[in-house]
């Protein structure tokens, strides 16, 4: 699909206006989201919405949009509308509208904690001194005296005053990459929230020191935003963090070659294409316009974050991205010998790559469940029909569709495993004196009907983050066996923040560890029996991962 959140074009005006997104739907989406939203402190005023379809032959036909403008509510809260927003607060405004009685008032101000967030505190006055490098020290203190009016033992000042003024003067929103004060600054906020909140510093071997040189080194370099996002990529490479990624407003829609691609013994493969598209399953892609595929492949992994089976995937996803429309030209070997064909871009590429297969009663009373794309509504729909089968290969190589609850009907007695998410409790800076964590868990009850057949599940690389949770449960209890590949090695929440530059960057904040307490981070869950796909099995059209689940169940 598309995704536009006006992030190049931020709405700042204090007067009423119009603003419109545009964008092309996907013809296998399912829904469409959209709305507005207030990022910072301060009031903003939305009221009015329209949406438009166009077909084939461009003209505009107006949809109808529940509640367009907030005249309809309940004890103030409109119909048909998501308000979220943690400190966020949703109000009906009479006295300022766009056309109606109501505009929505959406507005934040100051918020202060006046709780205990750990049971380990610093103590009031306590000041830390910190090398800084070069000859540079720092005295920080770390916890304050406030007064009923909110001011520090230290008081506001002239200095902090004519600090506050400097910066409101300073309009972010109109810098851009291309000054390198603003990619300094990327670069140090990024490194500095790594530097203290990064959970996995002891299982890698980054020296995290050197890559903030490196980072500054490049930074005052490079003169392009382009190069500027390769700078943020290589660190987050770095940090082998499965989460890891930069992300900047988009410029343009992004096209791909129509084709499922994966990495078999080697060699780039084609495992699928689209009806229309003149690359056949068994194909081996040598080269992209003219340039080799591995190399390309390379240098793909080398600004990916996380382990190597997740940054393969990565890799293999990202090759051949371009403008939708544009021609790509590949070298491939397809029955002993090399062809040139030429492939034109298109914007759903991802629709090819994406396994139809959902559920359905195999040969043998053998059931399968495509986990990656099943809502758990439809399998709850056949449960009786999977609980009573001789066996169940449930397919996650991939991303759950909603239906952990799946492992309910797996369960014999009560998940009680509750320590394999832990929230650090991060006081002091440098993770120096970190005061525990908090440990949480799923803590699933077993649900009837109880699967009673032989389970076999497949995994792989892609299966990431909330996948592992899934796999997780199952590796522990022993709900079945696994074929496959070793999953991500990549759990936990996900914690994104953005740049003064605008990108935003997306890693684990979250340190989670196996069931029985060992390193999961880069390890994931390891298949009780390991399989491959084979180039001959593609080009037979065979998913030679199934055929050795089935014949598990079978024997």
């Amino acid at each position: 699909g598309f995704f536009d959140n006006m992030g190049k074009r931020p709405i700042t005006s204090d007067a009423w206006a119009e603003y419109e997104i545009t964008g092309t739907v996907a013809e296998d989406a399912d829904q469409i989201y959209f709305g507005c939203f207030l990022l910072g402190k301060g009031t903003l005023l939305v009221d009015a919405f329209e949406m438009y379809t166009a077909g084939e032959d461009g003209e505009w036909m107006p949809m109808v949009v529940e509640n367009p403008g907030f005249e309809e509510h309940v004890n103030g809260i409109p119909g048909g509308w998501a308000l979220r927003g943690k400190g966020y607060q949703f109000d009906l405004d009479p006295s300022d509208v766009r056309q109606g009685l109501f505009a929505l008032r959406i507005s934040r101000g100051d918020a202060r904690f006046t709780g205990t967030l750990f049971p380990t505190l610093p103590s009031a006055g306590e000041v830390l001194q910190k090398d800084l490098g070069g000859g540079l020290r720092c005295q920080l203190p770390v916890a304050l005296y406030v007064d009923v009016q909110g001011q520090t033992a230290y008081g506001a000042g002239e200095g902090l005053a004519q600090l506050n003024d400097i910066l409101r003067q300073i309009r972010r929103d109109s810098a851009d990459a291309t000054e390198a004060a603003l990619r300094c600054a990327d670069v140090i906020v990024a490194w500095n929230v790594f530097q203290h909140f990064y959970p996995y510093f002891d299982l890698i071997e980054t020296d995290w020191d050197a890559a903030l040189d490196s980072a500054l080194i490049r930074a005052l370099m490079v003169t392009s935003p382009e190069e500027h996002v390769v700078t943020l990529r290589r660190m987050v490479a770095g940090l082998h963090d499965g989460h890891g990624s930069v992300r900047v407003p988009p410029t343009g829609e992004r096209g791909g070659i129509p084709a499922a691609l994966e990495w078999i013994a080697g060699t780039l493969v084609v495992t699928a294409a689209s009806d229309d598209c003149p690359l056949h399953p068994g194909d081996v892609i040598h080269t992209l316009d003219e340039k080799d595929a591995t190399a390309i492949l390379e240098k793909e992994i080398a600004l990916s974050s996380g382990s190597p089976q997740w940054k393969r995937w990565r890799a293999v996803y990202a090759f051949g991205i371009g403008a939708p429309g544009s021609e790509a030209v590949l070298t491939v070997r397809r029955d002993g010998a090399l062809r040139e064909i030429t492939v034109t871009r298109v914007k759903n590429w991802y629709s090819a790559a994406r396994d139809t297969r959902k559920m359905k009663m195999l040969d043998d009373g053998i059931f399968y469940v495509n986990l990656s794309n099943t809502p758990m509504q439809a399998i709850r729909a056949r449960i009786g029909e999977i609980a009573a089968a001789r066996g169940v290969v449930f397919d996650l190589r991939g991303y759950p569709e909603g239906n952990h609850d799946v492992i309910r009907h797996l369960l014999s007695s009560p998940d009680t495993s509750a320590g394999w998410m832990r929230i650090p409790r991060i006081v002091y800076p440098d993770h120096e004196r970190v005061a525990g964590e908090e440990f949480r868990g799923w803590e699933m009850q077993p649900a009837e009907p109880h699967i009673k057949g032989h389970v076999v599940f497949i995994t792989d690389g892609r299966a990431i983050s909330y996948a592992e949770s899934f796999m997780g449960l199952v590796e522990h209890y022993r709900l079945g066996d696994i074929v496959g590949q070793p999953t991500a090695g990549a759990n936990g929440n996900v914690n994104p923040f953005t740049l003064p530059g605008g990108a935003t960057i997306s890693w684990t904040g979250m340190h989670t560890v196996k069931h029985d307490g060992s390193q999961h981070h880069l390890v994931g869950i390891q298949p009780t029996h390991p399989a491959t796909r084979t180039l001959q099995g593609v080009r037979e059209e065979r998913d030679e991962l199934l055929e050795r689940a089935i014949a598990l169940i079978k024997r």
